[in-house]
């Protein structure tokens, strides 16, 4: 078996809190051997309106993740 996940979410809000905020996530999972199980996990992240820090530089808009797990079922 394999196992496909896809997430989105969109978050509004207000312009001192970043404006709107993306978070995508996709996954995708399958049993190796017995009960072992493997996945590789994506993730977007998006601020439209990144909130500088307090010495002035302004964070990127955008931020991605990759995960990769290992599983065992008992």
């Amino acid at each position: 078996d394999i196992d496909f996940l896809i997430n989105y979410n969109m978050h509004l809000l207000n312009e001192e809190s970043g404006g709107y905020v993306h978070h995508a996530e996709t996954s995708l999972e399958t049993e190796i051997i017995n009960d072992f199980t493997v996945g590789i996990s994506l993730f977007w992240d998006r601020v439209n309106l990144p909130v500088a820090f307090a010495d002035g530089t302004v964070p990127g808009k955008d931020d991605f993740k990759t995960m990769l797990a290992i599983g065992y079922s008992f």
